[in-house]
């Protein structure tokens, strides 16, 4: 923790409210708050998940690992092509 005087805390605490005074903290307070649709929806789905993720963990991991499984089963198949022919002219073409 940094300790600071008085007298900096004071000064500092001026130039705050300095910045700060340009709009009375009464008029930000009754400024209506406009809600959106879509905003309200997306906060309600994504608290939903959260709620869902945290009181489903075991889950959560276990589909987590078996997403990367599967698609770690898509590299079975891969080979490596090295003919240059073969890389870089079409199916049909004759060389």
């Amino acid at each position: 923790m940094i300790k600071t005087s008085p007298f900096t805390e004071n000064k500092l605490n001026k130039q705050y409210e300095s910045l700060n005074s340009s709009v009375p903290k009464e008029d930000i307070a009754d400024a209506p708050q406009k809600e959106w649709a879509l905003y309200k929806k997306l906060q309600n789905f994504y608290y939903k998940l959260g709620l869902w993720v945290a009181r489903n963990t075991c889950v959560v991991i276990l589909a987590s690992i078996l997403v990367v499984f599967v698609f770690a089963l898509g590299l079975s198949g891969f080979t490596v092509v090295t003919d240059p022919v073969e890389l870089w002219c079409a199916p049909h073409c004759i060389f």
